[in-house]
């Protein structure tokens, strides 16, 4: 199982979620492969089912797929551009609108879930 790094890991119980990430790294992908989300420090987050994969060059990302991104700073053409800008691993790499992405549309799995989020800890109390 391919184990994929959320940053800002926040609205992942709210249904379908997006991520988008530079090159085509999880091109491998198809629908309903399941996958684990992990945070940035590698603590487990939950499951996921693909359920799409779009690659292409960035300028091009449907906007639907940006919609429905788990971080609301990715929700926009800028806002997922300073991301990818932000995270890449060599400085010298020039993120611009022909630079390739992997989009990925994520069923969280609730049955899996391995950390509660925030909003299952409130469930929980009430």
């Amino acid at each position: 199982m391919k184990r994929i790094t959320i940053h800002n890991p926040c609205n992942l119980d709210v249904g379908p979620i997006s991520a988008t990430f530079l090159g085509g790294d999880h091109r491998d992908l198809k629908f309903g492969d399941e996958v684990q989300l992990v945070d940035p420090n590698d603590q487990d987050l939950l499951f996921a089912e693909v359920l799409n994969v779009w690659e292409g060059p960035l300028a091009h990302i449907p906007a639907m797929l940006l919609e429905a991104s788990n971080d609301p700073l990715q929700r926009t053409f800028a806002g997922v551009h300073m991301h990818l800008v932000a995270r890449r691993t060599e400085q010298d790499i020039k993120i611009d609108q022909e630079s390739i992405v992997t989009t990925l549309m994520l069923r969280p799995k609730q049955s899996t879930l391995i950390r509660p989020t925030m909003n299952d800890l409130k469930r929980m109390q009430s």
